[in-house]
């Protein structure tokens, strides 16, 4: 059941806002000086998270946040949806 059937996306749950924090923090760990694996980890378990990918799909529909250029990435995705993708071309060595 999607969450966002029962609740405003304007109005995220608590769990959702820590796990956006989370996201932000994780992130800039990453990034920065000191940033190693778990950070990363982390990162990619919050982004695979069921609320924050049914959260962000709502919120691209409505126009409030950026369209990702990776469009058919399986974790973007709903599971209902099924969406084709493009043909990879071979690297070209020199």
């Amino acid at each position: 059941m999607n969450l966002l059937d029962q609740r405003e996306p304007l109005a995220p749950t608590a769990s959702l806002l820590v796990k956006v924090a989370s996201i932000l923090v994780h992130f800039d760990e990453f990034h920065g000086p000191y940033g190693h694996a778990l950070d990363f980890f982390e990162l990619t378990r919050l982004l695979e998270d069921p609320e924050v990918i049914d959260w962000l799909a709502e919120m691209t529909l409505r126009g409030l946040a950026p369209v990702q250029r990776r469009i058919g990435h399986p974790r973007h995705r709903r599971k209902h949806e099924s969406v084709k993708r493009p043909a990879r071309h071979p690297k070209r060595r020199v």
